[in-house]
C-alpha cells in the first residue's frame, strides 16, 4: 500500500469534517486525505452513520422492551 496514496484520512463520528493526516505527510498524502472528506461531504456519511445508529438504537430498545414496536398500540 503507497502511503502517499492513502496518507490521510476523513474521521467519523463527529459532527462535520475532520482530516488526520501524519504530521511529516507531503502534499500527495494531503491531497489524497482531502479528496476521501470531501467525497464523505457529498455523499452525507455523517448524518448516513448516524441516522443507521439511530435506527440500531431504536431496534435494540424494542428488543429489549424498553419501548413499544414502530406501530404497536401504546
Amino acid at each position: 500500500m503507497d502511503p502517499e496514496a492513502y496518507g490521510g484520512a476523513s474521521l467519523l463520528g463527529f459532527n462535520g469534517a475532520v482530516l488526520k493526516a501524519h504530521a511529516s505527510a507531503r502534499e500527495r498524502a494531503i491531497a489524497s486525505g482531502y479528496c476521501v472528506t470531501t467525497r464523505n461531504l457529498q455523499h452525507h456519511v455523517n448524518e448516513i452513520i448516524a441516522r443507521e445508529i439511530t435506527r440500531a438504537n431504536e431496534r435494540l430498545a424494542v428488543v429489549a422492551g424498553l419501548s413499544p414496536a414502530p406501530g404497536a398500540e401504546k
